[in-house]
């Protein structure tokens, strides 16, 4: 018998929501329109009432996003990239996450500011990279950079777009502050002082709430979010497999209405994450569909599969019925080179039951909640689970 679905819990306890942030130049948001209760939940649905909403409040774009891309020879990841996004569309699509997130919950780093202000100096532009270990989303560097304490426009991690203050055809106030200079020189023989215009004007666009987002990199956040507006998700090779990108495919990709490409595990520890399991059944397809007997024992011994019972057991059954010869030739001079086998301690003990003769593995025989051995009802906890 099947265990009974449990509830995924994020990473980052949900808390009460403490108070936004304000950043430099940030007004009072007006409050979020509520999501009716009838709403179709369709992504081309909720566009278009996203469009509707965004002709009486003037603005589509409500909510910037921050995620690191780089991780570094110190072992942190930063650089961070901004995304941004429709918080209505957002809440609609995936009330249980992103209601409590937009809110200030799971701990995290947020503020209200003008959405196209540069990455807010109080949020870290870079953190510990731990939780990136097997994240093939994030890019690894060569060099490691000094970062700041406090970090500003020239941080190496930080690539804020640079803001030109003039206007399009601002050339004729050139020629007429020229102008004036030239007056004022004839007329009194010192040149008149330019008006300082006040720091108020700089980043005064729409106002909105930003958040950093310490646990998904910028690629898979990226991809999520056009997930979310589309339905639609493309994913890239896996790093073992023996293939070459196509050229431009990165160019016609931006030009292009495909959706952006993210790694297929960072995409499955997202939706695992955020308890999505319509987009992390597409994860883990497209995860099996690019194994082969060329790349199955990297994938078996990988990080990540370690991490996901359900991945282990896919790959396992594709070893043991696919890719069996590769396994036995292979396998032996494959853990004389792999430094540490604890992490896949788990999977070697599967693996060994199946090529034993056992077969795929039908559960466990002891209570997941408190570890009681071989009972069918588990009296020790009070749980009435069944094996």
């Amino acid at each position: 018998m099947s265990h009974p679905a449990r509830t995924k819990i994020p990473r980052n306890t949900l808390k009460p929501a403490p108070p936004q942030k304000k950043g430099k130049g940030a007004r009072t948001l007006p409050a979020a329109p509520p999501i009716p209760a009838d709403v179709e939940r369709q992504p081309a649905t909720l566009l278009k009432l996203a469009c509707k909403l965004s002709m009486a409040s003037g603005s589509f774009v409500d909510t910037k996003f921050f995620a690191y891309t780089r991780r570094d020879g110190r072992g942190r990841v930063g650089a961070p990239r901004a995304v941004y996004a429709n918080s209505f569309v957002l809440r609609a699509k995936a009330p249980q996450y992103f209601e409590p997130l937009l809110q200030g919950g799971f701990e995290g780093d947020g503020a209200v500011g003008p959405l196209d202000a540069p990455f807010p100096p109080d949020l870290p532009d870079d953190v510990d990279a731990s939780g990136y270990d097997s994240d093939s989303d994030i890019e690894d560097e060569e060099e490691t950079w000094t970062a700041h304490s406090e970090p500003t426009s020239l941080s190496p991690w930080v690539s804020p777009v640079p803001v030109d203050l003039k206007p399009e055809g601002s050339a004729l106030e050139d020629d007429v502050e020229k102008a004036t200079k030239i007056e004022s020189l004839e007329s009194t023989g010192e040149p008149s002082e330019p008006e300082h215009t006040p720091d108020t004007i700089v980043n005064s666009g729409p106002q909105g709430k930003i958040r950093l987002m310490r646990d998904f990199a910028y690629p898979t956040w990226n991809a999520f979010i056009f997930y979310i507006y589309t339905g639609d998700v493309v994913f890239a090779p896996l790093k073992s497999q023996v293939q070459m990108p196509e050229p431009g495919t990165v160019r016609r990709d931006g030009l292009t209405a495909a959706a952006p490409r993210c790694s297929p595990k960072s995409m499955y520890r997202l939706a695992d994450e955020l308890g999505l399991d319509d987009l992390k059944t597409l994860a883990k397809k497209d995860i099996e569909s690019k194994l082969s007997a060329d790349n199955i024992l990297a994938e078996l011994f990988s990080g990540f599969t370690a991490k996901y019972d359900d991945i282990r057991d896919m790959e396992l059954t594709f070893a043991c019925t696919q890719a069996r010869e590769s396994l036995r030739s292979g396998i032996f001079e494959w853990l004389r080179h792999t430094d540490d086998l604890k992490h896949n301690a788990d999977v070697l003990a599967h693996l060994i039951r199946w090529l034993a003769g056992g077969g795929p593995d039908q559960g466990p025989n002891y209570c997941s909640d408190c570890g009681t051995d071989r009972s069918w009802n588990c009296t020790h906890c009070g749980c009435q689970r069944s094996f």
